[in-house]
């Protein structure tokens, strides 16, 4: 499953089983990080390592999720339009077509 549907399904309930035991296991970190961060412990990180997400593959989406928090608040800090959904679904093609995965 990819795009739209992948995405909506994640922010409808994380816990779906359609997403993979290590999406639904890193949703709950990436949330926590985002709006608790002073809270997040060593046994916030247990679900996603049980459910066999690499501390590399963490480290990665913990990257991914800075960075979507600096782009929305800077979005929002300066009143940003969001495009319609065609736009997004032409850039992603441009982007893959230049090799972004």
């Amino acid at each position: 499953m990819l795009g739209s549907d992948l995405v909506d399904v994640a922010l409808a309930d994380g816990a779906d089983p359609r997403l993979s035991a290590g999406c639904r296991a890193l949703l709950p970190l990436l949330a926590k990080v985002s709006l608790d961060p002073d809270g997040v412990t060593a046994d916030d990180f247990a679900p996603a390592l049980a459910a066999g997400v690499t501390r590399a593959a963490i480290l990665e989406a913990l990257n991914v999720g800075y960075l979507f928090n600096i782009i929305t608040r800077l979005a929002d800090a300066f009143e940003f339009h969001v495009g319609p959904p065609a736009a997004f679904a032409s850039a992603a093609k441009r982007l893959l077509g230049h090799g972004y995965k």
